[in-house]
């Protein structure tokens, strides 16, 4: 229904930086009796503000995680980078090991390593292709390019998806 339109992603303003430290400390009460983990870099100069209500957001990049993190094996250790442009808000991750090898990792049937993370009921493929679903319907995306996949939304200081209809109802 996102991929059609059916159903719209409200817009707000959520801090991603914020939700990203509280996921990746979350993933770490289970990820470190593994010996695994995530870390995040962030330009702490930069506000890392999305134009997506916070509910949304938090649905969107739970899955993203619980998908990368429920993938680590023992000893490994994933890096995101989180990073802001005035237009896109960007968060960039490693692919666990057991998303590596996979061809097309939206339509792979992984499930997690354990049973403490658990990114739904139909595995990491069906999740992050929702994910994608909701980053595209709020104006960004979720790619994956060799060993990273990066998730992008648009900034609130980019403006709303509605920005331009906005305006001209506002001048008339």
């Amino acid at each position: 229904k996102l991929e059609t339109g059916a159903i719209e992603i409200d817009e707000g303003h959520t801090d991603i930086a914020a939700l990203s430290q509280r996921f990746v400390r979350q993933l770490a009460q289970v990820l470190d009796a593994r010996m695994a983990g995530m870390e995040l870099i962030l330009e702490e100069d930069e506000a890392h503000i999305a134009a997506i209500d916070e509910e949304s957001a938090e649905n969107l990049m739970w899955r993203l995680f619980a998908s990368l993190g429920g993938g680590c094996g023992a000893g490994e250790t994933l890096e995101a980078h989180l990073t802001s442009s005035s237009e896109v808000v960007s968060l960039s991750c490693d692919l666990p090991m057991q998303l590596l090898g996979e061809d097309d990792h939206f339509a792979v049937d992984a499930r997690p390593l354990g049973t403490a993370i658990n990114p739904g009921i139909f595995g990491a493929g069906f999740a992050l292709r929702l994910a994608r679903a909701e980053a595209r319907a709020s104006g960004g995306d979720l790619v994956r390019k060799k060993e990273v996949i990066t998730l992008t939304l648009p900034t609130a200081k980019a403006g709303s998806r509605n920005l331009k209809s906005d305006c001209a109802a506002s001048e008339s």
